[in-house]
């Protein structure tokens, strides 16, 4: 998206150091981004932040207290379908994320960005998958920020 911008603009200087963000990740110890279950939950929460360095700013604020680890998998699969698309569909740079236990079984997901308004229409696959496994899932627009929560 960034190497786009750059060419459509003629922005020489943003070109570069998109490339040179490219090559980092590229030589980058990929033994601390194993993909997969064998990944810590919140190695996954740095793997998603890190991906979008630079075209996205995402905030992560997990409130403090234990998660069971496959819950926090769970929750890392949910982050990375509403980032990704955010970004992608939304022209997203801002991503505001908050996980909070609400019971012993359920964890509260608050996700924002300062997206495109979010169309209604039909479902893509990742909304689709994300409402069959949400035990709530709610999503609204309020002061600019496309607001979504889900309880897991």
């Amino acid at each position: 998206m960034q190497l786009q911008t750059a060419s459509d603009s003629d922005d020489f200087s943003l070109g570069k150091a998109t490339i040179e963000k490219l090559a980092s990740v590229l030589r980058r110890d990929h033994h601390d981004y194993v993909i997969g279950d064998a990944i810590s939950p919140f190695a996954k929460f740095q793997q998603i932040i890190d991906a979008w360095e630079g075209i996205a700013t995402i905030s992560i604020d997990i409130e403090e207290g234990d998660f069971p680890d496959y819950s926090l998998l769970k929750v890392g699969q949910v982050l990375e379908e509403l980032v990704s698309n955010s970004i992608r569909h939304g022209k997203a740079t801002e991503i505001y994320v908050s996980v909070r236990n609400v019971s012993d079984e359920n964890i509260k997901v608050s996700f924002s960005n300062n997206g495109a308004p979010m169309k209604d229409g039909r479902a893509g696959l990742g909304s689709s998958l994300l409402r069959q496994h949400a035990l709530e899932f709610k999503i609204e627009r309020k002061e600019d920020l496309n607001n979504i929560e889900i309880t897991l």
